[in-house]
């Protein structure tokens, strides 16, 4: 997807991808607790690391849903990978417009009735990066962001550097733990991207 395919989408549209993309990082995070307990942390690691890149699609294709100005270029999110962990410094501004809605957002979901979990979900945000995930600092993410892609290859195939191999089963129980630390808030927080409706967008300006 290009910049002028983002802007030119429909509302419904950029909504459905978002929906979609959260599925599929839903998708990614199972398999990987499933590889997980099977004792394959590196296919574990890779999964996890797939799955923070579809959720990072889903918030940028739900801002797009908001009218929240992007402030980069979308396509290196949708197909170059090496390129958009590079961009992670870029995702800061984003993600301070789409936390101003917070309380929009807490708004319609209450008067829907919504599940109390889920509010209180909304309340610590859905973007839990922009304050720190959890028990990281942003810094700390940019870094990682930095060198997911790196990781994400290592646990998937077998490499060769330096005069020896490189194998996924290098990839230990306790680089699994720390990416699960990082992806888990995006998988918790982005169950609301479901909530919303077709029409929904149209709050920010009533």
């Amino acid at each position: 997807m290009t910049t002028d395919e983002f802007n030119s989408t429909s509302k419904e549209y950029l909504l459905l991808g978002a929906k979609e993309t959260y599925r599929n990082a839903s998708s990614h995070y199972l398999f990987a607790e499933q590889a997980s307990s099977l004792g394959h942390f590196g296919i574990a690691n890779s999964l996890l690391i797939l799955s923070v890149e579809e959720c990072i699609k889903s918030i940028i294709l739900t801002a797009g849903y908001f009218n929240i100005e992007v402030p980069f270029e979308i396509k290196p999110f949708f197909s170059d990978h090496k390129t958009k962990h590079g961009q992670a410094a870029e995702l800061q501004p984003l993600l301070n417009e789409l936390w101003k809605i917070k309380d929009l957002l807490i708004a319609i979901f209450k008067n829907r009735e919504s599940p109390a979990k889920l509010l209180i979900e909304l309340g610590l945000t859905w973007v839990l990066v922009s304050i720190g995930l959890k028990n990281m600092q942003l810094e700390d993410f940019k870094a990682w962001w930095g060198k997911a892609n790196y990781q994400k290859n290592c646990g998937l195939y077998v490499g060769f550097e330096n005069g020896k191999w490189i194998l996924p089963s290098e990839i230990s129980k306790e680089d699994y733990e720390r990416t699960l630390i990082i992806t888990k808030p995006f998988i918790e927080c982005l169950t609301i991207v479901n909530e919303l409706r077709s029409d929904d967008y149209k709050l920010l300006s009533s």
